[in-house]
């Protein structure tokens, strides 16, 4: 069990590096920006940004740092590993891809995952997995052996299911409610969009089901059955907000209710999920405050990538907006 004591000193350091304001008025300085060289002056609330240095570079750095902060600031990373795993899923994908169809891909790479890049390359070259996380190393051996046959479209879900399985295993060996908590919703929400998706796309019943069922991943509060109506297809989005948990429910129904689109849709979710940090955000010290530092730097490189984006494909203001996520203090 993981005392609230033991990280006294790594969350004053987290703390430290969060950068100018809270999380909320840092978001509101880079929403503000009008043009890409305010939002470029806004980022300096959280990194700092080099004279000839490319925005997304710069971001991209902001990422790593952040990374190796937390890291240097607790005693035991294995916690945290729910964290790095999505950027391991993400360069194991890179990897397999590559190995298929070699391109300038793997220098894309994440840095920070539990596995270096380099070892995540070696390891799909020697088909020795043992050096990934356990059931991203089983669904890769899967995914390769499909590929050569000739499969490459499974790729994605197996990763996508086996990093939620991973996830999920190591919240619970730490049991931090937040930790669980906040896995648990991802993997729903996660759910939630597969399921609305595939509804929209007027497949024939039994595919639709069928690809939720390779698309659906573990770790959240809702079996696999609870998206499906009582005739076993696919249940529609007012069922779904019945049976979706209290963090998620609102969004789901308001989803359902306006027909948002995906990306919208994504967003909400986004928003919900988000709203777990500030339950925890006020704690004086605690496992969870690295945590979410971690989780607020993303969400505010998130928001930095998607204004920049609006900016150079010259997108109203309030549509680009839209797309950013809430931030909770």
């Amino acid at each position: 069990m993981l005392k609230d004591t033991d990280y006294t000193f790594a969350s004053i350091r987290v703390r430290a590096a969060e950068g100018k304001g809270t999380p909320k008025e840092r978001l509101a300085h880079l929403t503000a920006a009008s043009s890409a060289e305010q939002l470029r002056a806004a980022v300096l609330d959280f990194t700092d940004v080099l004279p000839d240095e490319p925005l997304e570079a710069a971001l991209r750095r902001a990422l790593d740092e952040a990374a190796a902060l937390l890291r240097d600031a607790v005693d035991d990373i294995a916690p945290y590993r729910f964290l790095f795993y999505p950027y391991d899923c993400c360069n194991i994908k890179i990897a397999l891809k590559n190995a298929i169809r070699p391109s300038a891909a793997a220098e894309e790479m994440f840095t920070f995952g539990t596995v270096a890049p380099e070892e995540v390359l070696r390891a799909v070259k020697a088909r020795d997995w043992k050096v990934l996380p356990q059931h991203m190393a089983s669904a890769a051996a899967e995914a390769i052996a499909a590929a050569e046959a000739g499969d490459t479209r499974g790729i994605d879900l197996l990763l996508d299911k086996a990093c939620f399985a991973d996830m999920r295993d190591n919240v619970r060996e730490s049991g931090v409610p937040f930790f669980l908590d906040y896995v648990a919703a991802k993997a729903d929400a996660t759910n939630v969009l597969s399921a609305m998706r595939l509804s929209r796309l007027g497949m024939q019943n039994t595919a639709a089901v069928s690809f939720f069922s390779r698309a659906f991943v573990p770790g959240g509060t809702m079996p696999e059955d609870a998206f499906l109506a009582s005739d076993g297809t696919l249940a529609d989005g007012e069922t779904l907000a019945e049976r979706s948990p209290v963090s998620l429910r609102d969004a789901v129904k308001k989803i359902a209710a306006d027909n948002l689109s995906a990306g919208d849709a994504e967003h909400l979710l986004d928003d919900a999920r988000e709203k777990l940090l500030a339950a925890v955000r006020t704690k004086p010290f605690g496992p969870e405050i690295p945590a979410v530092f971690f989780l607020t730097r993303e969400c505010e490189i998130q928001a930095a990538r998607l204004l920049a984006a609006g900016f150079r494909a010259g997108r109203p203001r309030e549509e680009t907006e839209r797309k950013v996520r809430v931030q909770y203090v």
